[in-house]
Order: structure tokens, then C-alpha cells, then sequence
């Protein structure tokens, strides 16, 4: 009987996943055995660099405008971003590859420790120098890339040392991903050597990320995700543009998968999702998710390594690709130019359509994304106990504050310790369901005791409002909102409009 391979996975990674149940298994199941996981990544690390400036004026010497620059940040790039990626999403992830002995190179290292992956195979070569990649940029829009590094092949001495440490790392992981950027490592010699190994050992996925596909025409990798413009050049095909790029390559899928001798075809189409092709199965379409700014690098890098762990966990193809496109869409939304997603990011997203949050953790998934996405938090708390015109007010004054706007609910002791025992006229739960359906609330979450203290650690929130009726310094929240780096805004309350008023018009 055929073996699959979910079924290969597991002899490595410690745990069984059958053919039929992998297609049952859910999203927020299967990430949990992310960090059963163990997986090689092999290719070119690059340093991303980012400057950023605001324009000041023309150049007197040449027709060029003059950018003050202001602040700067360094982020792994290429395949060290794919390792990255597969460590933050849990995974135990070892980085293969070759890098100058010099301050890139340092630098490069010390960021890939920091994200949790394992250097300790990495090569320095004192005759190259750390592949560089600088932007520089006025607010969103890059105005120059400047690169540098050796991009020449690695000599043969280092080739044979990269290919030692490879076979070492085969009885150490249960997948392996290839990231070519065609800067040097995979070196003819070294693919091929690649390709010896990936046939002798069945008990390993292999996936590949590669510029260049011709490099490996029939070499038979489990996985191959290219985007649009490789899969075209790969099949000697004319590029086409916009909804003509489905149509060319839904003809042309099976094509893809025969000349590589791929299993699974992943082939990214930017703001078109990505296609699925599987050998025996219909084409699987991918809707992109929209994003502000488009010109993020490294959602590939994202993409594979999310697929990659997908498939490690237990998902079968179209599943493993949903996960891969939410964890891109999370990167590419964030401000930094070269990102990663984490799993607790991606838990955060798929639980943003709840309105209602469940505990504390789920608010720190919340949080985590929010934050990662550059949101403005803001955050208030009441007992919201008759839902009355000047909650509407304060709430909707609330969300102007920021972007995302997020409620802590008193519980129904708490408001007896507070109002005294013939409250609460409402339920926590009949309050949420009715807080939950205001368009300008976000999330709500109910708490325990006098102060939401667990939920603005939990939240960190940018800003924390609360009505004029209250002394500010009074306020226990208002001593950690402002320790976690936030801000405390007082909205006008309106007597006319409160519980309390209303209560006594009922009691006439």
C-alpha cells in the first residue's frame, strides 16, 4: 500500500496522522502539533536592511530629492526569513546555509537566534561576504534598494562541508525546506546531492522554494511552491495579466507537476491567492486577503513554511494552503517591510470574527495581533447594565480613539458588590449579546472583581477611557495602563442618560 506523506512525516516527528482524519482536522487542531515539528531549511540567508526618512528637498548636486533619515531596523531575509518564519509559527527549525565572516553575517546570526532557530550549522567563509539588502524609504514608498554580498558559487570545500552537516541533519528532521535564491549555496553539485538524499530517504517531506525551477526539472520534491512568474518562465510560457493568470495555469497544472515531478504544486499569484495543484486531485483556488500595504517582502517565505507545517500537523493540501495564506496575510500586514507570522498571531486572527472572547488567552491572541498589525487598542470597562443613549455616546466616542475597540464587562457579583443586591437588572451574558451587537464595539469580554486588571495586561491597550464621573486617581487600571506604555483619556458623562436616572423614572 501506497505510504503518504502525512504518513512519512510522522516516523520522524513522533506522531501518527492517518490519510482519512487529516482532512477532518481543523485549523486551529492541527496548529497545535506545529511544535512537534522539526525542519531543515536550506538556502541563502539574507539581511534585509530598512532605512527610513522624510523627504527634505532636491539635491543641489543632481535631480534627486535629499531624505532625512530617521530610524532603521535589520530583519533575516530569503531563506533565513523562511526559518523564521517556521520557528515563530513553533516549530523546531534548523537553518543551513553559508555566510560571510563579517558584521552581516553577525548580525544575520544574532537575529536568527533572537526568532528561536538553530544556528549551530550555519558556515562562515572568510571569503565571502553576507548577502545585504538595503531599502531606503519615505513613509511607505521605497525609494532605492542597495545590495551587496557574494553572490558567486561557494568553493568546494564548502559545498562538501554544507552536504556533511545536510546528512547529518537527516536523521535529525522530518522535513526539509529548499529556499534558492540562486545567490550561491545551491550550487549544481549541491542539488544534485540534495536530490540523491531526497530519494534515499522516503521518510522525510521535502519542500522547495526556488527562482530558478529549471534547476530542478524532474527532481521529484513533495512539495514546490513558485510564484506566477517562475511557474510561467519554468513551462516557457508568455505572462499574462490579471484573471488571464488563473485561466493559463488551471491548463496548464498538470504540465507543472510532470516536469518536476512534484506532488503538490503551490504557485502564488500575489493579489490572486494561489493555486493548488495535487496529482490526482481538482485545482484548489486561494482568495488572497487584503492587505494596506503591498509592498511587504517575504509573504513567500511565509507562505512555505506555513504550508510546510500544515502538512507536518496532519492537513491535508487545500488545508494546509488556507493556513499558509492566512499566516501571509498576517505578515504582509504588518509595518515591517521583511515579516514573520507566529502562531499566536494566527490563533489571534482566526479568532477575530468572534465578538465575545473567551479568557484571558484568547485576549492575549487578540492582543498579539492587533499589536503586530500596528492597531490602535482602545479599551474601557462598565457594567453597561440597561444599554442606554449615553452608553451609545460614550462608546461610539471611545472608537474614535483608535481602531480597534474592545470592552471589559463587570460580572454579575461584582456589580451587586458595587450597586448592591437588586443588581444587575441584566445578565453578563444578556449584556455582552447586547454590547456585541453595537457596529462600534470590536470585542467584549466579562471579569471578575472590582478592576479589569487581567485584561489591560493582557490587551495592553494604547489608550484606556473612562467616563468624567470618575477620579482618574482613584483608578487602579490607570497605573498599569500607563506602566505598558499607554494613554488615559476621560469622555464627558452624561447624567441625563444614566442607569441610575432611568431606574428612578421606572420607579415613579
Amino acid at each position: 500500500m501506497a505510504t503518504s506523506p502525512n504518513d512519512l512525516f510522522s516516523i520522524k516527528a513522533g506522531f501518527s496522522v492517518t490519510p482519512q482524519a487529516a482532512d477532518s482536522i481543523k485549523p486551529a487542531v492541527f496548529m497545535e502539533k506545529f511544535g512537534q515539528a522539526r525542519i531543515c531549511v536550506l538556502g541563502e540567508g539574507i539581511l534585509d536592511g530598512y532605512l527610513y526618512g522624510t523627504p527634505r528637498q532636491l539635491c543641489r548636486e543632481a535631480p534627486v530629492p535629499v531624505i532625512g533619515l530617521g530610524h532603521s531596523f535589520s530583519a533575516p531575509g530569503g531563506a533565513a526569513n523562511t526559518a523564521v518564519n517556521a520557528a515563530r509559527l513553533g516549530a523546531e527549525v534548523y537553518f543551513l546555509s553559508v555566510l560571510g565572516k563579517d558584521d552581516a553575517g553577525k548580525e544575520l546570526g544574532a537575529l536568527l537566534r533572537a526568532s528561536g532557530v538553530k544556528t549551530e550549522h550555519v558556515l562562515f567563509d572568510r571569503n565571502r561576504s553576507t548577502l545585504h539588502k538595503q531599502r531606503v524609504l519615505a513613509g511607505s514608498q521605497m525609494l532605492l534598494r542597495l545590495d551587496k554580498g557574494t553572490q558567486e558559487p561557494v568553493n568546494r570545500m564548502i559545498r562538501g562541508e554544507l552536504l556533511l552537516r545536510l546528512e547529518h541533519l537527516l536523521d535529525l528532521c522530518g522535513a526539509f525546506i529548499v529556499s534558492d535564491y540562486s545567490c550561491g549555496v545551491m550550487t549544481p553539485d549541491v542539488i544534485r546531492a540534495v536530490v540523491r538524499m531526497k530519494k534515499k530517504n522516503n521518510a522525510v517531506l521535502w519542500a522547495l522554494d526556488a527562482r530558478s525551477l529549471s534547476a530542478y526539472e524532474g527532481s521529484g520534491f513533495n512539495v514546490i511552491k513558485p510564484n506566477y512568474s517562475e511557474a510561467v518562465k519554468f513551462l516557457g510560457l508568455p505572462p499574462k495579466q490579471g484573471g488571464q493568470r488563473i485561466d493559463q495555469l488551471l491548463l496548464a497544472g498538470d504540465i507543472l507537476l510532470k516536469k518536476t515531478g512534484a506532488k503538490i504544486a503551490a504557485v502564488t499569484l500575489d493579489q490572486d491567492g494561489a493555486l493548488i495543484f495535487e496529482d490526482g486531485q481538482p485545482p484548489y483556488r486561494i482568495y488572497a486577503r487584503s492587505f494596506e500595504r503591498p509592498n511587504t517582502a517575504g509573504a513567500g517565505d511565509t507562505f512555505i513554511s506555513a504550508f510546510m507545517l500544515a502538512l507536518c500537523a496532519g492537513a491535508d493540501s487545500s488545508g494546509a494552503a488556507e493556513t499558509a495564506s492566512l499566516a501571509s496575510a498576517i505578515a504582509v500586514g504588518k509595518k515591517e517591510t521583511t515579516a514573520s507570522c507566529s502562531q499566536a498571531e494566527l490563533k489571534g486572527y482566526l479568532s477575530l470574527g468572534n465578538k465575545e472572547v473567551a479568557d484571558l488567552k484568547a485576549l492575549s491572541l487578540l492582543a498579539q495581533y492587533y499589536h503586530s498589525q500596528g492597531r490602535r487598542i482602545v479599551f474601557t470597562n462598565g457594567c453597561f447594565d440597561i444599554l442606554h443613549r449615553g452608553h451609545i455616546h460614550f462608546l461610539n466616542a471611545c472608537k474614535t480613539l483608535g481602531e480597534v475597540l474592545i470592552v471589559g464587562v463587570n460580572s454579575d457579583d461584582s456589580i451587586r458588590k458595587i450597586k448592591g443586591a437588586l443588581r444587575p437588572i441584566n445578565s453578563l451574558q444578556d449584556r455582552i449579546q447586547i454590547l456585541g451587537s453595537l457596529s462600534c464595539i470590536d470585542h467584549v469580554m466579562g471579569f471578575e472583581g472590582d478592576a479589569p486588571l487581567g485584561l489591560i495586561e493582557a490587551l495592553k491597550p494604547h489608550v484606556f477611557v473612562k467616563g468624567a464621573n470618575h477620579d482618574l486617581k482613584t483608578l487602579q487600571e490607570v497605573p498599569l495602563v500607563k506602566k505598558n506604555g499607554g494613554d488615559v483619556c476621560c469622555l464627558p458623562y452624561w447624567e441625563a442618560y444614566s442607569t441610575g436616572s432611568i431606574l428612578k423614572r421606572v420607579s415613579i
